[in-house]
């Protein structure tokens, strides 16, 4: 029924084209075309609407091949919004790489604030509890975060050993527990006041939450990816129905003028329909 309509209105299109054009001063001709762009060499007056999907920059035809699910996706992994950009979606793919440079930008931030603040916190450290060096784990700095002094530190892991070792506990035993349970880069340590450890702590927990939020940003970097391969599977399906439309309609083809000696030039006027 629907190709019956269509052969239809081709037909009252064309006897409207003769009707309204003077006779002997255009030849016209009735044909079927095959799918795809037209003639360079003609002036297309198309009922057809272009669809800026196949578009390039300069308004001609980007490609009439169907565009592949499989490339949009693999795309899209590599790239947020590549995908988008291989189906014709230049929308869909400026919002998608805008989102992947906010979330690298973002990652870089609290890379190099969690930087800063961990050297923050070693200097601190080196000032304020007299550590000589700043090459101590994570672990030895944890454990100077809640022990105001190394003697302090001892007497905790000392007093773990008497319930590991009682009734037999000993001093030479407990210190050979505690030389062999203590932090394995253990240097001495005094704080010079309460506040300064809890000013260290802080410190060191904002550096730690600054890279942790640069591990979540990855995170979202990889969600982006997953977002961005599903949405391209429907920017190549809108693409291939886009291009299945354009392959079938007509379209109305002046040809250039053609020099005859004696009449004066020439031309012929085409109604095509393409299917």
């Amino acid at each position: 029924m629907k190709d019956a309509l269509r052969d239809i209105c081709f037909v009252f299109g064309l006897a409207a084209v003769l009707a309204a054009s003077p006779a002997g001063a255009e030849t016209f001709s009735l044909r079927v075309a095959p799918a795809g762009p037209p003639d360079d060499r003609a002036v297309v007056l198309s009922s057809l609407e272009e669809n800026p999907a196949f578009l390039g920059q300069d308004g001609t035809s980007a490609g009439s091949e169907p565009k592949s699910k499989s490339k949009a996706v693999l795309y899209s992994l590599l790239l947020p919004g590549w995908g988008h950009h291989y189906a014709g979606d230049k929308t869909g793919a400026a919002a998608f790489l805008t989102v992947e440079a906010a979330i690298w930008t973002s990652f870089a931030v609290f890379e190099v604030q969690g930087y800063l603040r961990k050297q923050g916190y070693e200097e601190d450290a080196q000032v304020f509890a007299g550590i000589a060096s700043d090459d101590h784990s994570d672990d030895y700095y944890g454990v100077i975060a809640e022990y105001d002094s190394w003697m302090e530190y001892e007497e905790a892991v000392k007093s773990e050993g008497r319930f590991a070792i009682y009734p037999d506990a000993g001093a030479a035993e407990l210190e050979a527990y505690f030389v062999e349970n203590r932090v394995s880069d253990y240097e001495p340590w005094v704080w010079k006041s309460a506040d300064d450890r809890r000013a260290f702590r802080s410190l060191r927990s904002d550096s730690k939450l600054s890279y942790r939020r640069g591990w979540y940003a990855v995170a979202v970097a990889a969600a982006n990816r997953v977002a961005s391969a599903f949405f391209a599977i429907k920017a190549t399906n809108d693409a291939n129905s886009a291009l299945e439309e354009r392959r079938v309609g007509y379209r109305l083809e002046i040809g250039p003028p053609i020099p005859h000696p004696g009449t004066g030039p020439e031309t012929g006027v085409s109604l095509v329909g393409t299917f």
